[in-house]
């Protein structure tokens, strides 16, 4: 047998019915191995360092990034937008429990975000206008006051100028009605920010009294009580295209900045520090991953790429190379019966 001979077998063999059925027991007895081999040995140090920068740079970076908004996020938002029932079908009552217990939690919002919120213009404004309206709506109760305090004398004299809407008192309460508008309007010039301050202190200072706590907890159930069409409505193939920019934007500049490496490096040193005398088994049980990996599952969705990689150009020239070494190098060794 020459050696194409011997690699048309091979790769038949390694294609074959039988090689199908004994992928998920060799894949089993593969990663067990791999399981129950020190952890620094699998993942050598130095190695997985240079993985890690190889990995990071613009191009590659962006590549792994770029699927996420040209295919994840797309079928996301397409099954979201068909979901009318609320989301929080999918969360169990303990969940539930355990959000709104969360919400509840003093110290989630840092006093800095509430500052930076009152300290918005359009937060000015409105609150500008609000005040503006109440001041507005209550200065016309205030000329109905003077009128009913007014003297009789004043009252008498006022009917000399017929009805009190076009007499004397008319008169009267239109300027005062006139007086109180230019007295809003210069309050409001400085009185709104002073308003939003003292909105923001009493904020900060309350931030976690039971009734600011309890609102928490309503957001997060309205959150829960909405369909994935609600969450979902504003982002239209507009925004998906902007967030896939974006994305692709931070990837390339993470990958360029002098500071990435230096982050991958301490990571790579709390990671080797964390797991250091454990075998790979021994990490994934401190890391919560206690369960039997599929095998079976994995063997038949691996199985149609195990056929195309052993097929390959590149495989089939190094099976050729395997073979013409096992024919000149072991097969004249071995004793001839």
């Amino acid at each position: 047998m020459d050696a194409e001979a011997l690699k048309a077998w091979l790769v038949t063999r390694l294609t074959s019915d039988r090689a199908q059925a004994e992928w998920a027991e060799l894949l089993e007895a593969g990663f067990e191995a791999l399981l129950d081999a020190p952890f620094d040995e699998v993942v050598p140090d130095e190695a997985a360092r240079r993985a890690a920068r190889e990995l990071v740079c613009s191009d590659r970076l962006a590549d792994l990034v770029r699927p996420g908004a040209k295919l994840v996020l797309p079928l996301i938002l397409a099954s979201a937008r068909e979901d009318d029932a609320a989301i929080g079908r999918w969360v169990p009552n303990d969940a539930k429990r355990r959000i709104e217990a969360l919400a509840a939690r003093p110290g989630w919002i840092a006093p800095e975000w509430i500052h930076a919120l009152y300290e918005q213009k359009a937060m000015e404004e409105l609150v500008a206008d609000t005040l503006y309206r109440s001041l507005r709506d209550f200065s016309t109760l205030v000329p109905r006051i003077v009128q009913s305090v007014m003297p009789s004398p004043l009252g008498k004299l006022a009917k000399l100028g017929g009805k009190a809407t076009g007499g004397v008192t008319g008169r009267v309460l239109e300027e005062v009605e006139r007086r109180l508008e230019g007295e809003i309007k210069r309050f409001l010039e400085k009185g709104t920010r002073r308003a939003l301050d003292g909105a923001a202190r009493f904020t900060v200072e309350h931030i976690d009294d039971p009734s600011a706590a309890q609102a928490r907890v309503h957001l997060a159930q309205l959150v829960m009580s909405k369909s994935g069409q609600f969450h979902v409505g504003p982002l239209d193939d507009e925004a998906v295209e902007q967030i896939d920019a974006i994305a692709e934007a931070i990837a390339r500049h993470v990958a360029a900045s002098e500071e990435t490496a230096a982050i991958l490096d301490a990571t790579a040193d709390r990671i080797v520090a964390r797991f250091a005398g454990q075998t790979v088994r021994q990490a994934f049980e401190s890391c919560g991953i206690t369960q039997r990996p599929p095998y079976e599952a994995w063997a038949a969705s691996t199985w149609p790429a195990v056929g195309r990689i052993v097929s390959a150009p590149g495989i089939d020239r190094w099976l050729s190379t395997l073979c013409e070494e096992l024919l000149t190098e072991v097969a004249p060794a071995s004793p001839t019966k």
